[in-house]
């Protein structure tokens, strides 16, 4: 802070500190989200890598029950159970790199217009080594209990019970691990689905602002071709002029800082009556430097007073004008008139002329923040560096840009157009990385309730494989095929229906804690809820189609023959 005042003569305070910190929580919540989405995904994974060799285990059992009755070691009867997982855990940690791989050279395609950091995206070698770990470590998790519980196993019991060794408490304990699956689905659809619709609620707030039609470009001047400290004043006019007489073109402005791109000009101020207070305990209040037509460009409306106009456009004054915005006025004038109050700069006095419409500066995510106007002219007239922006009567201003630009080499031969882009472009881009990560979260719920799903399905085939004789006695008894698939969706209901409910109570855990990602979404949204559990209910129904059709169609006489 000492230095820019020696380097620039700038007495007022310029804090960094809190942008920093928002733009860091702002980067932090929407990634902590996502983190917790990818974990809760390999949770899944890892209890449907565990119920698969948990089921394959529990027929294997009398295959293990020989090993051990004839001197296997615990050991021993365990190394095939980790084998097993380590070789699926190995294939599918190849098939993952390839997807990835794919899905990164993609995902840099579509998005690196909007997010330049992920065309240098890709996998290198502690990508492979990490995720080679991960999956590893997911292997032994997911064998620990299946191998566990085949080393703990009885010889003589599983003999005796011969192909239908599988226990009531080894099918329950299958059914859990399913449940859990699903009660982490329906978690993360719900989570996902709040995420989602406040953020399409977001970006259609009211921007404060008309971007249809709105061009916006960065200007700069060779500040040593104009009288010094003179830039700003010897160039904005007659630009601007030249760049209202371009056919198509309604308003034009320039602003130091644009719109959902720049910031960072701050200042404490201490208001005409009040005490004198250290600078950090003082309001904080975002400045931009304007010129007059830069309100009719954007669209803001005047709420009171009067706009910046020709009168403030006069260097050297005693005391400068400047227009706030309707957030400034609430926060520092909740119960009297913003007019006509004064503020302490520490060489002059500023005078609040004008209240306007709040724009959303930060991007539409943060809140409007208290903002002030200044002119050019009274603030940094030798300012080299503007941001144009210009009203159209197209919707599409990029008709006019070439226009535009002619216009402006015609009154500064040297000027350097760079940015060039309309409003609406630029305020797509501000919500990239939200839009990025909560696509991300949505996909990999999604991915959960396939996950979830392929469980469902996988147990149901399993009993259907365990329990042929019990439904082949009931076809031979005269059980018509719609009872026996009675059973089957019976057993998927009651697993759907327990899934649902520790979902629902984990979701509503869950979400208490994301008020702050939610952008004016209720926690307990009925309609994003309900179509969770319709999503999780009809997907449940659907995994058991299969396994119901297999079980209607299982043919007495054979299963008979083999018992």
């Amino acid at each position: 802070h000492d230095l820019i005042q020696k380097q620039t003569g700038v007495v007022h305070g310029i804090a960094v500190t809190p942008l920093i910190v928002d733009a860091g929580r702002t980067l932090r919540r929407p990634l902590a989200l996502l983190i917790v989405a990818t974990v809760a995904v390999l949770a899944i994974a890892v209890i449907n890598v565990s119920s698969l060799l948990l089921a394959r285990g529990i027929r294997r059992q009398p295959e293990l029950a020989v090993r051990s009755a004839l001197g296997a070691s615990r050991w021993e009867v365990m190394r095939p159970v980790f084998a097993e997982g380590a070789v699926i855990a190995l294939l599918g940690w190849i098939a993952g790199l390839g997807i990835a791989a794919a899905a990164i050279k993609g995902i840099a395609m579509l998005g690196s217009a909007r997010i330049a950091q992920l065309s240098y995206v890709h996998i290198d070698l502690r990508t492979v080594v990490v995720t080679l770990a991960t999956a590893l470590l997911a292997a032994v998790a997911g064998t620990a209990a299946p191998a566990w519980r085949a080393a703990r196993a009885f010889p003589a019991d599983v003999l005796r019970g011969g192909r239908s060794a599988g226990s009531r408490h080894q099918h329950r304990t299958l059914a859990a691990l399913v449940v859990i699956e699903g009660a982490l689905a329906v978690t993360l659809l719900i989570s996902a689905g709040l995420v989602m619709k406040g953020f399409v609620r977001l970006t259609r707030a009211d921007p404060g602002l008309q971007a249809s039609g709105l061009l916006t470009m960065r200007v700069r001047v060779a500040p040593n071709d104009f009288k010094p400290d003179r830039a700003a004043v010897e160039f904005l006019p007659p630009a601007l002029q030249a760049v209202s007489a371009v056919p198509g073109v309604v308003a034009a402005g320039a602003i130091s800082q644009l719109m959902y791109a720049e910031w960072g000009w701050n200042m404490w101020v201490r208001y005409e009556g009040q005490p004198e207070l250290p600078p950090i305990e003082r309001p904080l209040v975002e400045t931009r430097n304007v010129t007059p037509g830069f309100f009719a460009a954007t669209g803001q409306r005047l709420l009171a007073g009067r706009l910046l106009d020709s009168r403030d456009m006069q260097t050297g004054d005693s005391v400068q004008r400047v227009v706030v915005n309707q957030a400034l006025a609430l926060r520092d004038f909740p119960n009297t008139d913003a007019i006509g109050r004064r503020i302490y700069n520490g060489d002059r006095w500023i005078e609040i002329v004008g209240v306007v419409s709040d724009i959303r500066n930060f991007g539409p995510i943060a809140d409007p923040r208290p903002e002030a106007y200044w002119t050019f002219a009274q603030r940094f007239p030798g300012a080299a560096g503007y941001n144009l922006v210009i009203r159209t009567l197209n919707d599409d201003p990029m008709v006019v840009a070439a226009a535009v630009e002619r216009a402006l080499r015609g009154v500064y031969p040297g000027v350097a157009i760079s940015r060039v882009q309309p409003m609406t472009t630029l305020m797509a881009s501000s919500v990239g990385w939200p839009r990025f990560v909560f696509a991300l979260f949505a996909t990999l719920a999604c991915v959960a309730l396939i996950l979830a799903l392929a469980g469902l399905f996988g147990i149901l085939n399993y009993t259907v494989e365990q329990q042929q004789r019990e439904y082949a006695l009931r076809s031979a008894l005269g059980a018509p095929p719609s009872t026996v698939r009675a059973l089957i969706f019976g057993r998927a209901g009651r697993v759907i229906g327990v899934s649902l409910g520790a979902g629902l109570v984990l979701a509503w855990m869950v979400t208490r804690t994301m008020a702050a990602m939610l952008y004016g979404v209720e926690p307990l949204d009925v309609p994003v809820w309900a179509t969770a559990v319709l999503a999780m209910a009809t997907a449940g129904v659907a995994a058991a189609v299969g396994p119901a059709w297999r079980a209607s169609r299982v043919a007495p006489m054979t299963v008979l023959r083999a018992e």
